[in-house]
C-alpha cells in the first residue's frame, strides 16, 4: 500500500479511489488470522500517531464508516479496533505497555 497524504501526514492505510475522494480503510487481509491481528494492532498505533500530530477526531469515524459492514470482519479490523479498545483503557491496564510503547 502506498502511503496517501491526509493532512499533515499520512496513513499507510488511506488510500485515493477516484478524483477528490479516499478511503479510509484500504486493507488487504491474508490467510493468516494471527499475522492479520498483529497487522491491524500496528495500524492503530499508526492512527494514534498520526491523531497526536493531527489531532482530528473525526479520523476514527471516517475509517470506521469505511470498514466492512458485514459481522464477518477480517482479522485486520479485529486487530485495529482490539487496539483501539486497548488504547481507550490503557490507562487502567497494567499490560498496555506491550501495545502502546512510549514515544521516544
Amino acid at each position: 500500500m502506498s502511503k496517501v497524504v491526509v493532512g499533515r501526514e499520512g496513513l499507510s492505510f488511506v488510500s485515493a479511489c477516484g478524483p477528490g475522494k479516499k478511503s479510509f480503510w484500504n486493507v488487504a487481509p491474508t490467510d493468516n488470522w494471527d499475522a492479520d491481528v498483529a497487522a491491524g494492532k500496528k495500524l492503530a498505533l499508526e492512527l494514534r500517531d498520526y491523531l497526536s500530530e493531527d489531532g482530528s477526531p473525526m479520523m476514527v469515524r471516517r475509517i470506521f464508516n469505511d470498514m466492512e459492514p458485514s459481522a464477518d470482519l477480517s482479522g485486520i479490523s479485529v486487530g485495529f479496533m482490539s487496539g483501539i479498545a486497548s488504547m481507550i483503557v490503557g490507562s487502567a491496564d497494567e499490560h498496555s505497555e506491550q501495545l502502546v510503547p512510549k514515544r521516544h
